[in-house]
């Protein structure tokens, strides 16, 4: 066989496999391997970073004790901290971690709808094909959130703070879409929810201000309410008030005073471009989302979908405002790379969309899509591989790792603490632990010392 047989063998076997997982992914059967893949993440969430002050918090002063600690020491955005102190109540040491395993168990699911909700509401076709698929790409989607430098996936189960803040809005965000038509009951549940995003973070708050904004104005016309524009004036009462309680709190006057909130006009215009492009780059370097594209004109070529243009126009349009505010929010405290979590709620099913709408404009063969399309799942597939193996080390480590750093608490209150981390190359960028950072070691300990069930496990 020569190098060319070999060449058209190898093209057309890769060419082969891409047609098989496009079968596959409207089966049942990878619906399982979807779910089985995600409860392995999930089962193996674990307490981190501000976990530990939390749960110090809740030990020393009950449900409460976060709450007091957020509103005089960092503002007023405290919507986040309720489902945290919900759940890390509830069983949270090594190592079940029931609590955070639930957390972890609702922080997928959120997604999962909200993806669900977007390909049911935008796309038109899906009617015509089993559920199982629109199943199917709304699990997958969630692998959009892994990227090559930073840990999403582990995110959502490992940095419980982070999903909170900027998951969980984005989710219910578009959870609310389709509850506000809705009767009353479900109504006021998107009145909740919105409030809860609208206090969970300056850049989310804006956001949610935005689309309520949007609501108000054109929701009229899709509304079978009789007291529309009553309705859409309490919601925006209520959204309003939720987002001024972030500026109004005595912590948010002090937290700005030590992160420099205060900065210049000057500055400003220097951190913004600069912001855009790491941000952007973090975004570019999240391969689900070429995959997702991809995947896009593949399907559409099978099964006829089309996304209406004031859908896509829509959420293209969203993404780019909250990418704006990430950034103006970033440039005015600090960057970090899990301030871009809540962009893949949109950016993911975002491509798949623009995928659909290029599909009749696509000139580059099926032969190259359906070649690009193979290289992109394996790197996918590897990219999973890896974060699994990674969540639950970490989760192995932790948990050997507790008791000990209990018993060392024990004899000196200087004790150097093993972490649990997370951390990819080359930039190492990541969840990180009180092994590297001493605000998280003092939760740890506060921790300890205001829990005799914990100082106890040393004894044993």
């Amino acid at each position: 066989m020569n190098l060319t047989t070999l060449h058209k063998f190898l093209e057309e076997k890769i060419i082969s496999l891409t047609d098989s997982f496009l079968d596959i992914l409207q089966s049942r059967r990878f619906l399982f391997i979807l779910i089985s893949v995600h409860l392995v993440a999930i089962f193996s969430a674990s307490i981190s970073q501000d976990d530990y002050s939390t749960l110090a918090d809740i030990a020393s002063s009950g449900a409460l004790g976060p709450i007091q600690n957020i509103w005089n020491g960092m503002g007023g955005n405290i919507s986040s901290l309720f489902p945290r102190i919900l759940f890390l109540s509830f069983n949270s040491t090594p190592p079940l971690n029931f609590g955070l395993i639930v957390f972890s168990a609702s922080t997928f699911f959120l997604v999962y709808k909200s993806m669900d909700i977007l390909l049911a509401s935008a796309l038109k076709g899906l009617g015509r094909t089993p559920k199982t698929t629109r199943q199917n790409i709304a699990l997958l989607f969630i692998f959009g959130f892994e990227g090559l430098f930073t840990p999403g996936i582990a995110s959502l189960t490992a940095f419980s703070a982070a999903a909170a803040v900027h998951v969980w809005p984005v989710c219910f965000i578009v959870i609310s879409t389709s509850l506000l038509f809705q009767g009353f009951p479900k109504w006021t549940l998107a009145v909740l929810l919105l409030a809860y995003s609208a206090n969970s973070n300056v850049p989310e708050g804006l956001l949610t201000i935005a689309f309520v904004l949007m609501y108000s104005i054109y929701g009229a016309k899709y509304s079978q309410f009789r007291y529309f524009r009553f309705r859409a004036l309490i919601l925006q009462v209520i959204v309003g008030i939720s987002f001024v309680l972030i500026f109004l709190a005595p912590g948010f006057s002090r937290r700005s005073a030590n992160v420099g909130i205060n900065v210049s006009i000057e500055t400003l215009a220097s951190l913004i471009p600069k912001n855009y492009v790491i941000f952007v780059f973090d975004i570019a370097t999240h391969p689900f989302i070429y995959l997702s594209f991809l995947l896009g004109i593949l399907l559409t070529r099978r099964n006829s979908f089309e996304v209406p243009n004031k859908i896509l126009a829509l959420l293209a349009l969203s993404s780019f405002v909250y990418l704006s505010l990430l950034v103006v929010g970033a440039s005015v405290a600090y960057p970090s790379w899990h301030q871009n979590l809540g962009m893949y709620v949109l950016l993911t099913p975002l491509a798949f969309f623009f995928g659909i709408f290029m599909q009749p404009h696509f000139s580059i063969s099926g032969r190259i899509t359906s070649l690009a399309t193979a290289c992109l799942i394996v790197l996918m597939l590897s990219l999973v591989i890896r974060a699994e193996v990674l969540i639950v080390h970490r989760k192995i480590v932790f948990n050997q790792n507790f008791e000990r750093n209990i018993c060392a608490l024990a004899h000196s209150s200087k004790a150097t603490l093993a972490g649990s981390e997370i951390r990819y190359p080359p930039f190492y960028l990541g969840i990180e632990d009180m092994n590297r950072w001493e605000w998280m070691a003092s939760g740890f300990e506060s921790w300890v010392t205001s829990s005799a069930s914990l100082r106890a496990k040393c004894l044993h």
